[in-house]
């Protein structure tokens, strides 16, 4: 007889006590999955270039900031008033400093949409997408300035 007909019946045996119905009892048991998805924002960075500017004409620019907020997280997209504001006329600016002495061209930044009333950022809701917001800027025309150039840094942040 050949080695594999003498194991055959053995093997069997041991598979059919293997199987469910060879058991005498059975108790079952719940496998618990979870996940958590935390709420979660991301904001890109933008830039205004004005190009050459002209006392005369002042200059326009345009950018686009990114956001990406998790699925109906609520947030709140704002900026700050840069490094050069100015309380006085409530301008943010751009500040040069030629021979010692800082020099300024008022500025206004805009994210299309109204993202705040009054004031107060409106709440949004994210898409767990990339979501862009045009940026629009107007450097003011009338600043008697110098050959130079100027910049400032403004801070978006989005608030979740």
């Amino acid at each position: 007889m050949s080695p594999i007909r003498r194991l055959l019946p053995l093997t069997l045996g041991l598979i059919t006590l293997c199987t469910p119905a060879a058991l005498a009892a059975s108790s079952t048991g719940t496998l618990t999955v979870q996940a958590v998805v935390a709420n979660s924002c991301t904001i890109g960075n933008a830039t205004l270039n004005f190009g050459t500017y002209t006392q005369a004409a002042g200059a326009t620019s345009a950018g686009t900031v990114t956001v990406n907020c998790s699925l109906l997280t609520p947030y709140t997209l704002t900026m700050n008033n840069g490094l050069n504001f100015e309380s006085t006329s409530g301008k943010r600016r751009m500040q040069a400093n030629v021979g010692g002495t800082d020099y300024f061209i008022p500025y206004t930044p805009v994210i299309a949409g109204a993202l705040t009333v009054g004031g107060v950022p409106i709440p949004l809701a994210g898409t767990g997408l990339d979501v862009p917001y045009a940026i629009t800027g107007i450097a003011d025309a009338g600043s008697n300035v110098p050959a130079a150039t100027y910049s400032d840094t403004v801070t978006m942040t989005v608030g979740f």
